[in-house]
């Protein structure tokens, strides 16, 4: 009876000892979560080359404004519908909530088209960069762009890519946490 106990005990010890790596095996190869910890897409790193983008006057927005500084990009038409409105809300409010990090993140709007933004609509744009860029610009970014916001990192990478109709609260979580990274 003794040798069936220490045989049982040998099995038992066995298995405590080898059930987690089974587990760690399974949840690797057969389970795996959907669950990510950022909102965005992540896109693969590319950067985007090097182009003028033009103010709505035709002046050159110039790179060392945009330059060492995350920036969140919209590629919207001029005309902007309602829900090109609300990007553009979300945009603002995703930078004035950084608080004191605000500073090192900016706003761009890239009119998308020839026309002209509404006068009230550029009023309400406070804080935030307009402009226009390049067709290679444009045709730069990963499909699709038109009605999405971009972030690109400090050295102009693209990064993430949002959902047509963001969530302001998750995306104001997503760029908390890559304010706090440390420049590298």
């Amino acid at each position: 009876m003794s040798q069936t106990k220490s045989r049982l005990f040998l099995l038992f010890l066995f298995l405590v000892c080898a059930l987690p790596l089974a587990l760690s095996y399974f949840t690797y190869y057969v389970w795996k979560p959907e669950r990510r910890m950022n909102y965005g897409e992540l896109l693969d790193l590319r950067k985007l080359p090097a182009t003028s983008v033009v103010t709505l006057d035709g002046k050159p927005l110039g790179a060392d404004v945009l330059s060492g500084k995350w920036v969140l990009v919209l590629m919207d038409p001029g005309s902007c519908d309602d829900q090109c409105q609300h990007r553009l809300y979300v945009m603002r409010q995703s930078r004035f909530a950084m608080g004191i990090k605000k500073e090192s993140l900016e706003a761009l709007w890239l009119v998308a088209d020839q026309s002209q933004p509404a006068e009230p609509l550029l009023l309400q744009m406070q804080g935030m960069r307009i402009g226009r860029a390049t067709a290679s610009y444009n045709e730069s970014f990963p499909v699709p762009s038109q009605s999405r916001i971009f972030l690109l990192d400090r050295s102009g990478r693209l990064v993430l890519r949002y959902p047509e109709n963001p969530d302001p609260a998750r995306m104001i979580r997503d760029l908390a946490r890559l304010l706090d990274v440390k420049k590298m």
